[in-house]
Formats: C-alpha cells, sequence, structure tokens
C-alpha cells in the first residue's frame, strides 16, 4: 500500500479491563502480574498512547493503573476514561461523588478525561438522576466530560439526544458495523460528542483462527474463514486489517485498545502506526472491501455479553 505524511498523535486509548480481570475470549496468558501491568502501561506511553480506559467493575484495574503511573511518574499527563460501578447508579449524590473521589485517589490524577455509565438504561434513569449526579461532578471539575459506554447504536442515538452526555464508548469492527452502516459517526460529530471506539478485535475473536473458537461462537466460523480470505487478497494481516477498518470508518474517533502482555501492545501500536500512514486512497479501497461484505447481523456473534448465554 502507498504512503502518506502520517499524523504525529497515535489515535490509540490503552483499554486496562485485562490488568483487573482475566478477560478476552482469546486471552491465553490472565491476568498480568503487577510488573507486567506496569511493563504494559509504559510501553503504551513510550509509544506515544496518553489516555487510558478503565472502570470501577474492573477488578483492580484502577489501583493497578494508578500504583503503574505513579512508578512511571506520569499521573499529572495521564488522561483517565473511568466508568462507574452499576451498582451506584441509583445512589444519592454524595455517595457517587465519594466513590468517584475514591477512584481518583486510586489513581493518582486530578481529574477524569470522561466519567460514563454502563449503559444508562434508558432515558429514564438518567433524568431521573444520574445524569444531575454526574452534571454535579462534572461541575466540580472531577472530569472533563460525562457520557456512557453503550452496546449498540440504538443505545447509542437515545444517550445523544440526553442533556449532557459529551463522550460516548461504543463497539465497531469488521463484523459489527452497524456504527457507520447506521451513520452514528456522523450524528455523533454533528451532535458535538466524542466517541471511543471498542471491540476493536472483538475480545480477540477476530485475531483468532477458526479452529480455536469457542463452540458457542461455531456460528462465527464462515465469517472467520471470509474475513481470513479477504486479508489474505489484500495481503495484509487480521490485526492490520481490523485496525485499519476501525481507523477509517470511525475517523477521527479513537480506538480502544488492551493488551495482556507488553509485546502485544507493542505490536498494536506498531501495526496503528503503519495503518495511519497509508494513503486515504488505499484506506477507502480496504474499506469497502470489508462493507457489507463482513457486515454480520447476528448479534449472538458480534455482541460479547450474549456470548455466555449460548454456553
Amino acid at each position: 500500500m502507498g504512503t502518506e505524511q502520517a499524523d504525529s498523535t497515535l489515535p490509540l486509548v490503552l483499554g486496562t479491563v485485562q490488568l483487573g480481570l482475566e478477560y478476552g475470549v482469546a486471552n491465553k496468558t490472565g491476568r498480568p502480574a503487577i510488573s507486567q501491568a506496569i511493563a504494559i502501561v509504559a510501553a503504551a506511553w513510550e509509544e506515544g498512547v496518553r489516555c487510558f480506559d478503565t472502570a470501577q467493575a474492573y477488578g483492580e484495574s484502577e489501583k493497578i493503573l494508578g500504583t503503574a503511573f505513579k512508578e512511571l511518574k506520569i499521573g499529572q499527563d495521564a488522561k483517565v476514561v473511568s466508568k462507574l460501578s452499576p451498582d451506584l447508579h441509583s445512589q444519592e449524590d454524595e455517595i457517587i461523588s465519594k466513590s468517584v473521589r475514591s477512584s481518583l485517589k486510586n489513581l493518582g490524577v486530578p481529574r477524569f478525561e470522561g466519567l460514563l455509565v454502563h449503559n444508562p438504561a434508558g432515558a429514564e434513569s438518567w433524568h431521573g438522576g444520574l445524569g444531575a449526579s454526574l452534571a454535579e461532578i462534572q461541575r466540580a471539575g472531577l472530569t472533563t466530560r460525562i457520557g456512557a459506554s453503550v452496546y449498540s447504536v440504538e443505545e447509542g442515538k437515545q444517550c445523544l439526544a440526553m442533556s449532557g452526555i459529551s463522550l460516548l464508548q461504543l463497539p465497531f469492527n469488521v463484523f459489527d458495523q452497524d456504527a457507520y452502516q447506521k451513520d452514528f459517526f456522523f450524528a455523533a460529530q454533528k451532535g458535538g460528542c466524542l466517541l471511543h471506539v471498542r471491540s476493536v478485535f472483538l475480545q480477540g475473536l477476530l485475531l483468532m483462527e477458526p479452529e480455536e473458537f469457542p463452540s458457542f461462537l461455531r456460528n462465527a466460523v464462515p465469517w472467520a474463514r471470509r474475513f481470513a480470505d479477504l486479508c489474505r487478497k489484500v495481503g495484509l494481516s487480521k490485526r492490520k486489517v481490523a485496525l485499519a477498518y476501525a481507523y477509517w470508518r470511525a475517523k477521527p474517533f479513537p480506538l480502544v485498545i488492551g493488551a495482556e502482555t507488553p509485546a502485544q501492545i507493542l505490536e498494536n501500536c506498531r501495526d496503528m502506526k503503519a495503518v495511519v500512514a497509508f494513503s486515504e486512497e488505499d484506506l477507502e479501497q480496504l474499506a469497502c472491501l470489508v462493507d457489507n461484505v463482513l457486515w454480520v447481523q447476528d448479534k449472538g456473534i458480534v455482541n460479547p455479553s450474549l456470548w455466555g448465554a449460548q454456553q
């Protein structure tokens, strides 16, 4: 593929659920030791990643991330997006505020770049007090943006209509193309809402060989083979095609990428830098090859929250 001058900013956010929990269908190494976790954060920082995604519900992730920030002396410069525990959604302002301040202390950062809820459970929950609680936290200077982590375009569109929301996190990848196909990226930009695009590798499923798929994802095997065929056709790895498609179709929004080892984050960053250097013409041609051809309508495949129900 041809190249053009690359943007100096790497459009990645380091997802850190793996630092606090054993996570991901492709995870073969389990939760990393604290030394490994620090090495992962250090590698990401060295490669130019400046934003980190975590959550109160991600086990020890916030504390481990805070330990890494302290060790690397980057707590004042790192940007962090976190999510309230779902248990706090119906609590009083004082309890929510105390929890948020505790998270900031664990992380060792002065404020959040973004504070999200795990799906606001519809407008009723947001307008019933949750939105006002987060707005107060924002006014207190504890977070720059407030918003939600959603699982579908439909939930995302509902959130765009809610007062105060300026940051959303949602899934998008070569199989789950809804955000592009249903013009959600355009709608978010028009509404002035920042998006963080997650599930770029679909918990690592897109990088696995079809014969490695668990039995409850056997319906995904034909799609995986189609994806592998396309990658062979264009002469690129699965990782580069997955990154290139999400990067180009979601641009200018950053991609949330996780890692279980320092080697993984280095590989992700290396391939992301290569993708950013592709010409716009090549990126568009590749995206057009993926559009529709790999768009999976089966939510049992593209929504990991439904995987357990199929076991």
